[in-house]
């Protein structure tokens, strides 16, 4: 799976390798594809929610507010990688 996370001026843009369950969380393991640093608030894009998005754009914007107001404690730790 493949995500692009944007807060209006920076963007980071991956690949999901793995998942690990911790006693408080997980770990997402992710491999960097692109870091862009001009907004893309303007470009669609997919995510997921439950494993499916709605099929009827009526769902759409309760889809949408529930993903985006989900409050997650996350910490980003970037660990040495290879460039390919």
């Amino acid at each position: 799976k493949y995500f692009i996370l944007n807060n209006g001026s920076v963007a980071l843009a991956g690949r999901v390798l793995s998942i690990d369950a911790t006693e408080n969380g997980s770990v997402i393991h992710i491999s960097l594809v692109n870091l862009l640093s001009t907004p893309i608030s303007n470009i669609g894009f997919n995510a997921t929610w439950g494993g499916e998005k709605p099929v009827d754009a009526k769902e759409f914007a309760r889809w949408q507010q529930l993903l985006f107001n989900t409050s997650m404690k996350s910490t980003l730790k970037l660990l040495p990688g290879q460039w390919q």
